[in-house]
């Protein structure tokens, strides 16, 4: 079965394209593994169309595959990040004399 692929933006032109491609596969799995290849990517790029030939010809609405970036969470911060507090700090100050 022939599975055609649209990007948002050629990667080599960054610009719109018609179609961008094609690649034959049985599954929906085996075609998306077989794009990836072929753009030599690890993961799917943004706003990609992927559906089969005989569904364009019969007129069914391709599906957007949406992938954004999820943010990584933020590490959390150990003890020695944070810093001193302000009685730490009052204590340093008293401890050298400095008030």
């Amino acid at each position: 079965m022939k599975w055609l692929f649209k990007l948002e933006n050629d990667l080599e032109i960054d610009m719109p394209t018609a179609w961008s491609g094609f690649v034959n596969a049985d599954t929906k799995n085996e075609a998306y593994k077989a794009i990836l290849a072929k753009l030599g990517v690890d993961k799917m790029p943004t706003n990609t169309i992927v559906t089969t030939q005989s569904d364009l010809i019969a007129g069914k609405a391709p599906k957007k595959i949406r992938r954004t970036s999820t943010p990584k969470p933020t590490p959390k911060k150990a003890f020695t990040d944070i810093g001193m507090t302000f009685d730490q700090a009052e204590e340093m100050l008293k401890k050298f004399g400095l008030k």
